[in-house]
């Protein structure tokens, strides 16, 4: 795990991976020049198992994660982020996958995405096997939830690490290259909880994140005669502006109705019609909340 000034969620990231059902695990925590409470709480706790390495500056997610890769003895390491939760019995289950396969190099989980107060929004069902996640990926879309990956040390060593010279799209790329040693796949149960911030679309380094990628995605299809993607591509959107942040608000509200997530789809809407009450965008999202899906869809088809 690297950590930067996460404070807020760190202390439920760290309890539940001290809590999985798979006791024998060291957790490697990198303290990536934090300077709020976060080596506080890292220094809270007693448990033997817990290896706390502090960079003296912020050195960025990617030199982060080679460097607690470096420090890690066992045959597997596991991915975690320090606002998400790891369900108790994660990588006990991904363990039993991943032993039964020789042949399988990383396992990635399916998760429950979280709002910032813990409320479920809803889930993505990701591609299960080798070849679909692959090809997800060369189109530039991440087939993983990154901090639910497991993956051997030996294939992480053959191609390694992490490349230093990216830093954001780190699991695309770590996805891509790991693919030409062995298999990928991931499980469909849902043994993540992955924190979806509000404006989580958005990032201050928007423009940076989209440039790694497509340099990711290119280098990895012209190894396989395969043509650059078009310039159009956009893994990450941008969100700066009050109609682009509407817009995120709403999705969630309606990604949430989707899903069944009442709760939740209801304060992300209360949020929605607080900021633009005669949005149409916004009066569709309360259409999936309060009508039967497929009257949802008639609405949608007839531009209402």
């Amino acid at each position: 795990m690297s950590v930067h000034n996460g404070e807020r969620y760190l202390r439920e990231a760290i309890d539940s991976i001290l809590s999985q059902t798979h006791e024998n695990l060291e957790f490697i925590i990198v303290d990536d020049g934090s300077t709020d409470g976060t080596a506080d709480i890292i220094r809270s706790y007693s448990d033997v198992r817990i290896r706390n390495a502090r960079n003296q500056q912020n050195l960025g997610l990617t030199k982060s994660l080679n460097k607690g890769i470096a420090l890690a003895h066992g045959e597997y390491i596991a991915r975690q982020d320090a606002d998400d939760v790891s369900e108790p019995d994660r990588l006990e289950r991904q363990l039993d996958v991943i032993e039964a396969d020789r042949d399988l190099v990383l396992l990635g989980t399916w998760s429950r995405d979280i709002d910032e107060h813990g409320r479920v929004v809803g889930h993505f069902d990701l591609p299960l096997d080798h070849e679909s996640m692959l090809g997800n990926a060369l189109n530039g879309m991440t087939p993983v939830r990154h901090p639910s990956i497991l993956v051997r040390r030996s294939a992480l060593e053959k191609i390694g690490g992490y490349a230093d010279e990216f830093p954001f799209a780190q699991d695309l790329d770590l996805i891509l290259r790991i693919a030409e040693v062995g298999r990928v796949g991931n499980i469909r149960d849902r043994l993540l909880r992955y924190r979806v911030h509000e404006y989580s679309i958005t990032t201050a380094q928007g423009n940076t994140q989209v440039s790694c990628a497509r340099e990711i995605c290119n280098r990895a299809r012209q190894l396989r005669g395969m043509p650059d993607l078009e310039k159009s591509f956009q893994p990450h959107r941008l969100i700066q502006s009050p109609a682009e942040q509407l817009h995120s608000v709403t999705w969630i509200a309606s990604w949430a109705a989707e899903n069944g997530y009442n709760r939740t789809a209801f304060a992300y809407l209360v949020k929605a019609f607080y900021m633009a009450p005669l949005n149409k965008a916004v009066w569709r999202a309360a259409a999936k909340f309060v009508l039967p899906i497929r009257i949802v869809r008639m609405i949608q088809r007839a531009d209402i």
